[in-house]
């Protein structure tokens, strides 16, 4: 064989390579320097995204965490006596009644422990722990407060009222009471319900009534002490 036909051979062995390796796809990953430099463009890019979005989503967290608690109360208060008596006899009440009760139209205990509760400087504070610890009706009472405090803590206190642990079989005033279930009454009727089902009428607004009728006792007892005053008042600067 001379030189010229294994020139001839060398040659179409190699253009035999070439298109094998355009039909098959071989030798793709020998990537240009432009497109080397695109992508590692695109790459910079991704990983400005990934890091902004991740910058984003602490942002995000550190911000409802601060919202959370500004929103919810501390855990810590201070109380008057009379406020501590008042708090220690609703953990133990059986008893969730609302507005005049019996023939007399007397308010309940648990009311009035309410009512003092909620003069105190840190009633709110009071009621939300309360409320977040105890499941059977000083919880109630101090979801009702909330509410009528229009307390920005009400709705997280709900729901944490919501996932508390039923209170187990105990003595009530008139017999047992079954777990999870409360005394409720309601003028001289008295009846049995689960926690629960009280909570969501709560939060129903059932009880907004009662709302409506504590605040307008509080603004006639406000205009009545205003009124007293001034009377001291005159009376002082005419003698």
């Amino acid at each position: 064989m001379n030189k010229g036909d294994a020139d001839t051979r060398g040659e179409s062995s190699r253009a035999f390579s070439r298109d094998v390796v355009r039909r098959t796809g071989r030798g793709s990953d020998r990537v240009s320097p432009r497109r080397l430099l695109i992508m590692k463009q695109l790459a910079n890019r991704l990983a400005g995204f990934v890091q902004g979005a991740m910058a984003l989503v602490f942002l995000f967290a550190f911000f409802s965490a601060s919202q959370a608690q500004e929103k919810v109360p501390l855990n810590d208060f201070v109380l008057t006596a009379t406020g501590k008596n008042a708090l220690e006899a609703l953990k133990s009440e059986n008893l969730f009644a609302l507005g005049g009760t019996g023939y007399s139209g007397a308010a309940s205990k648990g009311e009035m422990a309410l009512d003092i509760l909620l003069q105190e400087r840190d009633g709110a504070k009071a009621l939300y722990r309360l409320a977040v610890t105890s499941s059977g009706a000083g919880g109630l009472y101090a979801l009702f407060g909330l509410r009528l405090l229009k307390s920005e803590a009400y709705l997280e206190a709900y729901h944490q009222f919501l996932q508390l642990p039923d209170q187990p079989e105990r003595k009530g005033g008139l017999g047992k009471l079954g777990v999870g279930i409360v005394q409720i009454m309601e003028g001289c009727i008295l009846s049995w319900q689960h926690r629960l089902e009280v909570a969501k009428e709560i939060e129903s607004g059932k009880f907004d009534q009662e709302i409506d009728r504590k605040n307008r006792l509080k603004q006639q007892k406000e205009e009545y002490d205003r009124k007293v005053l001034d009377r001291i008042s005159k009376e002082r600067t005419t003698t």
